[in-house]
């Protein structure tokens, strides 16, 4: 959030993005078990921090009507994709330790791509109560 002030929030989210993507690429490397874990909580933090602020930009860009089905329908695709995942995970290690691990850091550079593509930075603009208004 103490970034999400200072910096502009898409250039905080896609830094938070880009930290997990390099976090989980890191985690191909061979290395000590310490470090290892060191790195899996570093991009966990990255990817919290980047869930996190990303409910703070929703808030800013969308009205209520509109936030509160998109939050509801992210929250359930998340929940499936948390059940799923160890599941996908367990199945892709048997063949290589490196495919799970690559999917996840590719996810994360796209959802960086993701958020730099995004047409609205909310940083330090006047809250509106409709897209239309915005959009001006």
């Amino acid at each position: 959030m103490v970034l999400m002030a200072k910096l502009r929030r898409k250039t905080t989210l896609a830094i938070l993005l880009l930290g997990y993507t390099i976090a989980m690429l890191l985690c191909n490397i061979c290395m000590p078990r310490n470090a290892l874990v060191v790195l899996l909580f570093v991009a966990r933090g990255m990817s919290n921090g980047a869930s996190q602020g990303a409910f703070v930009y929703t808030t800013e860009v969308y009205p209520t009507s509109v936030r509160a089905i998109g939050i509801g329908w992210n929250t359930s695709m998340t929940r499936v994709g948390v059940i799923i995942t160890p599941f996908i995970a367990q199945m892709m290690i048997r063949t290589s330790a490196y495919i799970p691990i690559t999917t996840y850091a590719v996810l994360g550079f796209i959802g960086c791509i993701a958020v730099v593509l995004l047409p609205i930075e909310t940083a330090k603009r006047k809250m509106t109560d409709t897209l239309e208004e915005q959009s001006d």
